[in-house]
């Protein structure tokens, strides 16, 4: 490691006051999200490109960019400058040691319609993990205790991010990398007649939400990222009101 680099990780870790903008390497990225880096203990990584799942033009979501960054200087945080692809190139911002409700705060601040909050965590072994949460506004929505990187990462085209071209993402809406697995047969419902839903608050929230993001779906206006978002909420929560009805 650079001398340049060294002192960039010390004041990282040390949380000093002095705000930290680097492009940094693809293995301290990694290193960050595998929970190896001493008193890094929580991460944010979100955007203010596209608000509302609606594409803007590029210097709108300039200015938005240069907004969100500010705002993290007025906090104290450093961050680092990630790219990526969710079926439009996007700029994101990665942030060492935020507080969950500050992402979420500027998540919802931006228009986004989700952010991830990563936290270390310690397995049986006493070996550091980051348990990643995919957040829709202050709701956590999925966890993934994995972010994945390698040759079969490198060849996606997209649903990634980057760093100095190398990829890695975080397989959040995947059900192989669910503790229980979502078994799917053929024909598989993907909503209800209302007489199906239980009389419980929680289960008739779920269904009017799946009605509402089956409609976004049907939105030519929405990112490609918007859809893919919606899919995967649609999922989740079609799963959690199987089980309400289950149980009647």
């Amino acid at each position: 490691m650079q001398l340049k680099d060294l002192r960039t990780l010390v004041q990282e870790v040390k949380g000093e006051k002095k705000v930290i903008v680097y492009e940094a390497k693809f293995s301290h990225i990694r290193q960050i999200m595998m929970g190896v880096i001493p008193r890094i203990n929580t991460v944010g990584i979100l955007t203010a490109e596209n608000p509302d799942g609606k594409p803007a033009d590029r210097k709108f979501n300039e200015r938005n960019m240069k907004a969100l960054e500010r705002d993290l200087r007025g906090m104290n945080y450093g961050f680092h400058k990630i790219q990526g692809k969710f079926g439009s190139d996007e700029e994101s911002l990665l942030v060492p040691n935020m507080r969950r409700e500050d992402v979420a705060a500027l998540g919802i601040k931006y228009g986004q319609e989700a952010v991830i909050w990563g936290e270390k965590l310690t397995d049986d072994n006493n070996d550091p993990f980051f348990r990643f949460s995919y957040m829709e506004g202050d709701d956590t929505v999925q966890n993934r205790d994995v972010s994945l990187s390698g040759a079969e990462v490198q060849s996606r085209d997209d649903y990634f991010s980057q760093v100095k071209g190398r990829k890695f993402f975080i397989p959040f809406f995947d059900d192989a990398y669910e503790g229980a697995k979502f078994e799917r047969g053929d024909g598989v419902k993907v909503t209800y007649r209302d007489e199906e839903v239980p009389e419980d608050p929680e289960a008739r929230k779920l269904a009017e939400s799946l009605k509402r993001r089956s409609g976004f779906l049907t939105e030519s206006t929405r990112t490609k990222k918007s859809h893919w978002h919606h899919r995967g909420m649609i999922n989740v929560e079609f799963r959690r009101l199987q089980e309400l009805i289950n149980k009647r």
